[in-house]
């Protein structure tokens, strides 16, 4: 154990009184960059370029069930659209869920019939195919 200047003050009763020097303050040193070196792709229209057909595990299982396409997917998913509406409408709307939901009939829900209603008029106008 080695005896330095600040151990002897201690034991001598001093307390603190021989300070430690401060450390030298490192220079701030830069921080590395690196580069990745990235090749630039043949500039080919995507048309050309034919995609290869990949075999999974999951469609060898499934040989039988044919994926579903992007369209058919995004006409599941719901998107929130708020509008607002006459208070007449809004109970006429409110009445036939609630109605519906007595009988046991479809569409039984308001969202339902929203939907129901307003597809067959974009429909009938050609909005919607």
């Amino acid at each position: 154990m080695e005896m330095t200047p600040e151990k002897l003050a201690f034991i001598g009763g001093q307390g603190n009184a021989v300070a430690p020097a401060p450390a030298p303050a490192a220079p701030p040193t830069k921080p590395e960059v690196k580069t990745i070196e990235v090749e630039t792709m043949a500039k080919e229209p995507l048309a050309a370029t034919e995609p290869t057909p990949t075999k999974t595990r999951r469609s060898a299982r499934r040989a039988g069930h044919e994926t579903p396409g992007v369209s058919e997917v995004l006409d599941q998913v719901l998107v929130p659209v708020t509008i607002r509406l006459p208070h007449r409408t809004a109970q006429a709307l409110r009445r036939a869920h609630l109605e519906q939901r007595l009988k046991h009939a479809k569409p039984d829900t308001q969202q339902e019939i929203v939907e129901e209603a307003l597809g067959d008029w974009l429909s009938r106008l050609g909005f919607l195919d």
